[in-house]
């Protein structure tokens, strides 16, 4: 590390005579010596952007997304790192990860048929048991669509229509299979 703006200082808690001197790996403990030689070789005009886990002087750790460049200072070539910590981010897109996960077994393996739909009635997508109760393949619940499957009596354009206002509707509908 060849220097350090206060924000880097502030957000690795450390002085900026303490950064100066010192090895990527201080911050970046994920990162050995060898690969930090090897990431400098590659630079650049154009900036590298990757994401690492940078860890604070009271060992805290942290998300970044750097942008090194290349820079010549002092007839030395350095890389230039622009960081922003994306912890945040990261916490979201975990989140988001972990409820798509969550979603997705709770569709696989619920007991209930499970129709996909859009708004015009098309259908995205269909899970096992829906397959096994309607007997079709999703394939051909795809194709169908919701006319092919629901008998549209009275009910069924009751609730299509409050659907399309609100986005929701509760109700019991009937069903055809394919048998």
């Amino acid at each position: 590390i060849v220097d350090a703006n206060p924000a880097a200082c502030k957000t690795h808690v450390y002085t900026r005579e303490e950064l100066i001197g010192q090895p990527i790996t201080l911050i970046d403990r994920s990162v050995t010596s060898e690969q930090a030689h090897a990431i400098k070789a590659k630079l650049s005009d154009v900036p590298i952007v990757m994401r690492a886990k940078h860890q604070r002087k009271d060992d805290s750790v942290f998300d970044v997304e750097a942008s090194v460049i290349r820079m010549v200072l002092d007839g030395k070539t350095v890389g230039v790192s622009f960081e922003r910590n994306i912890t945040e981010q990261s916490n979201i897109e975990q989140s988001l990860r972990m409820g798509d996960a969550r979603f997705r077994a709770l569709y696989d393996n619920s007991y209930d048929a499970v129709l996909l739909m859009k708004p015009d009635g098309r259908i995205v997508s269909a899970n096992a048991t829906a397959c096994r109760m309607f007997g079709w393949s999703e394939q051909e619940l795809t194709q169908l669509g919701r006319s092919g499957v629901f008998v549209m009596d009275d009910r069924a354009i009751s609730a299509t229509q409050k659907r399309q206002e609100t986005g929701q509707a509760k109700a019991e509908l009937t069903f055809r299979r394919k048998d």
